[in-house]
């Protein structure tokens, strides 16, 4: 089966065996790295009584790796986020897993 992706930087059009996802390579056009795209994962179509699509997640098999830093602007995040959000029940490492990782306020004023 072939990955087709293009090039972010030239838009150039590439098609490669899947053997090379994750790989490194470089564009015949404009000589830039690019990484090549893994290809999307074949899922089967799963709906709900009323028809509508069921999304499911998987967890990662990757450690979880602990924040560090200076304890007292930790405390300063924490303390923020605690009050624009509710309470931090697990920290990620972006800023757009904050979103997904803690409960939903009616508001979602970030604050921020």
């Amino acid at each position: 089966m072939a990955i087709e992706f293009r090039c972010p930087d030239c838009r150039q059009k590439y098609s490669i065996v899947d053997d090379f996802a994750g790989k490194t390579v470089r564009c015949r056009k404009c000589e830039k790295s690019l990484e090549v795209p893994f290809p999307p994962l074949e899922l089967p179509e799963e709906r709900s009584a009323g028809g509508s699509l069921i999304y499911r997640h998987e967890g990662g098999d990757r450690d979880i790796e602990v924040a560090t830093g200076d304890g007292e602007n930790i405390e300063r995040i924490a303390d923020h986020i605690e009050k624009h959000l509710g309470p931090v029940h697990i920290v990620c490492s972006s800023a757009v897993c904050i979103a997904l990782c803690l409960p939903n306020h009616p508001s979602r004023n970030f604050g921020l």
